[in-house]
């Protein structure tokens, strides 16, 4: 599930990607080098400067606005109901104080839930918050951290519920299989 988000900022390009890294790191999320492609030629921008021109032919670097945060980790059976441990990924383009937000998260077996929607609008409304209203970087952390765990509240709630439904079922039927058992001599 993907949610695209803009908005605008009077802060400084430098200031705003600061400020975005802080709070994005503080939330669990770590920032990933820009390594793309040049547009023009194609050579490989492995290993350079942000910011620095293409060595073959002199292009300007397109991803010098642009940064891209990743958090968690592989998807596995025992993980795979609390969405919250699912690998997420913020991409954020700066243009002369517009901010574009893309945000991901990973969805393996289901469609996308409202749980899904919740976490991400709640880190776009978190990142909003801290850049075109100026709110404090533990604010917006706090802010993303209260819908981080009302997200996993709910998961944990939801896989309770189907364990206990699961639980009781197998009850039931070693219960039955007993009294069959016992009624049957």
């Amino acid at each position: 599930m993907v949610v695209e988000h803009a908005f605008i900022t009077t802060l400084e390009e430098d200031a705003a990607f600061a400020r975005v890294e802080q709070m994005l790191t503080g939330a669990g999320f770590k920032l990933v080098p820009n390594e793309v492609d040049c547009t023009k030629c194609g050579y490989s921008r492995a290993g350079l400067a942000v910011g620095s021109c293409c060595p073959e032919c002199g292009q300007a670097d397109t991803s010098a606005h642009r940064r891209r945060f990743e958090r968690g980790g592989k998807i596995n059976s025992l993980n795979w109901e609390v969405i919250t441990s699912h690998p997420q990924r913020v991409f954020l383009d700066f243009d002369r104080g517009r901010i574009g937000l893309a945000a991901s998260i990973e969805e393996p077996r289901m469609k996308g839930t409202e749980r899904h929607r919740a976490l991400l609008l709640g880190l776009a409304g978190s990142v909003e918050s801290l850049l075109a209203q100026q709110a404090g970087v533990e604010a917006s952390i706090a802010a993303f951290r209260a819908v981080h765990d009302k997200v996993t509240r709910e998961c944990t709630r939801a896989r309770t519920i189907k364990w206990c439904i699961g639980g009781g079922i197998i009850l039931l039927l070693v219960g039955t299989c007993a009294g069959l058992a016992i009624f049957a001599k």
